[in-house]
């Protein structure tokens, strides 16, 4: 295309300097010729700059691209897709080129050229609807008069299959623009690159699959540490090419009865059960990696914080209800987003802190990061406001807001509700005032202990007052949660008091089922609120907010 407009322009040139020397013989009147020659030549002055435009935008996709024969030579997978792309809009000039193909493993793997958005272009159907082999398909697409002289909307679309031995694998596209457009040479250039490509993507895929096993950790089936430090390197170059967000999450897995036994072979099965359900919960593009022999690091493309914390909260609901080593297995967990001109090695720096101090042996709190600690399969009591184990809390509220935001969001994306219960020991101060602190600071023990235990898997207590409890019941509604607090206070009432008081110790409780206009602080308000209406009401009694 390039080819054809420069020797188009070259002609013009040369016919407007017939013209005007034309002119120069015929023309009696310097007078009158001065304004007409002053007109061409800002007509030439302007051609000629088109034409140096052209040339140098030809040269510049010509030096950027390799010969099609020399794409069999790049045995770097993802290398091979960028370089081809780039070949492909070099062949036919097109506004913006991708490759959808089939990756290393049987995933796919999309690239593009001149555009950030290759993977949502692809979305449209490539093929025919019956499934049958095609050579090759054009698109043209009209638009309104809103969008019409739009210069950046795609006016049409070449789509060749990419076949290896027999059998489609991918589709390589080009888009033009309004000003651009197909014609029959160029979908023979790219559907003659498709074939040279072919082999060359089926040679890069058995080497790439070849390396990726030294890159494996064999107990788990994931990339070890050198294949993370490879992968984050990448993720890390491309975000940094393309703009796109990238975040990471790093997670330490502790099992207590296996470190003081010092049973590594218990670590690793705990550390292969967890690793299936991370690659459950996460998309295929993520990337988990066995940092650690007790750590995993996930890669997170295209992924800002707000999504990250939502794969958290997906994560910590799927251990609550899945992983089958409860008891005393914890983890921790820190999270980052990418920073612009960050290297690899300073983002891994970053995300490693966030998990020292999740884990309680950091220091000053990490900017961006989350810092929890959860007990796998089963509730636990815990400060959620103690960013990391071992200090006293000075907000009884901001870690369980904190929490409580992460779970809203994991409840909203995944349409499901959520419930909070705010609970207070009736009488608390009487048996203090009566028997004394200690056997206040039992009773609180008792029922923070039963609390425990008649909580579901996955949910999340916190004290926030010295005798009021507030209960986090992911993906349930109120009405669970007067259940789960029915059974709650018939166990205590079967329960014999520590204390010298007598009859049964009776809790007062608030419930607040998440709403559309809710967050964190109003929902756990509600529940409050609630909870002052059922202490008016009598000790023992349950009051559920209304909706707002």
């Amino acid at each position: 295309m390039e080819t054809a407009l420069v020797a188009a322009c070259a002609a013009v040139l040369g016919a407007l300097a017939t013209i005007v020397a034309a002119r120069l013989l015929r023309t009696r009147s310097r007078r009158r010729l001065d304004p007409t020659l002053g007109r061409i030549d800002e007509h030439v002055a302007a051609i000629s700059a088109t034409v140096e435009r052209v040339a140098a935008l030809a040269a510049s996709r010509a030096a950027s691209a390799p010969r099609p024969e020399e794409l069999e030579l790049i045995l770097d997978f993802d290398a091979l897709l960028e370089q081809l792309v780039a070949q492909a809009s070099a062949l036919t000039g097109a506004q913006a080129v991708a490759i959808r193909v089939e990756g290393p493993g049987g995933k796919p793997v999309v690239a593009s050229f001149g555009t950030n958005d290759g993977a949502a272009l692809l979305e449209t159907a490539l093929g025919p609807p019956d499934a049958r082999p095609f050579r090759a398909l054009t698109i043209n697409w009209t638009y309104g008069p809103a969008v019409e002289d739009d210069a950046e909307a795609y006016s049409s679309a070449l789509v060749v299959p990419v076949v290896e031995d027999g059998i489609t694998t991918g589709a390589l596209v080009a888009y033009a623009g309004p000003t651009g457009g197909f014609e029959s040479e160029h979908l023979r250039a790219l559907r003659a690159l498709a074939d040279e490509a072919a082999t060359g993507i089926a040679s890069a895929r058995r080497f790439t699959e070849l390396g990726q096993r030294s890159l494996t950790d064999s107990t788990t089936g994931v990339r070890n540490r050198s294949g993370y430090e490879l992968e984050l390197e990448r993720e890390v170059a491309r975000a940094h090419r393309t703009g796109r967000p990238l975040s990471l999450l790093l997670v330490e897995l502790r099992d207590a009865e296996a470190a003081e036994t010092r049973d590594l072979a218990e670590i690793d099965l705990a550390l292969q059960e967890f690793t299936a359900l991370v690659q459950r919960t996460a998309r295929a593009a993520d990337i988990p990696c066995r940092r650690r022999p007790n750590e995993l690091a996930i890669v997170l493309p295209e992924t800002k914080d707000e999504g990250a914390q939502r794969f958290y909260a997906r994560l910590r609901q799927e251990t609550s209800t899945s992983f089958g080593r409860g008891g005393r297995t914890t983890f921790s967990v820190g999270l980052v987003e990418w920073h612009p001109d960050e290297t690899s090695n300073a983002f891994d720096a970053r995300a490693a802190a966030a998990l020292r101090q999740a884990s309680g042996n950091g220091g000053p709190a990490v900017e961006g990061a989350v810092a929890t600690a959860i007990d796998l399969g089963r509730a636990r009591r815990q400060d959620l406001a103690g960013r990391g184990g071992g200090s006293a809390p000075t907000d009884p509220r901001g870690g369980l807001l904190e929490h409580l935001s992460r779970e809203i969001a994991g409840a909203r994306s995944d349409g499901e509700p959520l419930t909070v219960a705010a609970i207070e020991i009736d009488d608390l101060r009487a048996v203090e005032e009566r028997a004394g602190k200690p056997a206040a600071d039992a009773l609180r023990t008792q029922v923070a202990a039963r609390i425990d235990d008649c909580a579901d898997e996955g949910c999340v207590v916190s004290r926030l007052a010295a005798d009021r409890f507030a209960v986090v019941f992911p993906r349930a509604s109120a009405q669970h949660a007067q259940d789960v607090l029915a059974v709650l206070q018939a166990s205590l009432e079967l329960t014999p008091r520590d204390d010298d008081g007598a009859g049964p110790l009776l809790l007062s409780a608030g419930i607040g089922e998440l709403s559309t206009s809710d967050d964190a602080p109003s929902l756990l308000r509600r529940a409050e609120q609630a909870l002052r209406r059922a202490r008016a009401v009598g000790g023992g009694s349950v009051v559920v907010a209304s909706r707002p």
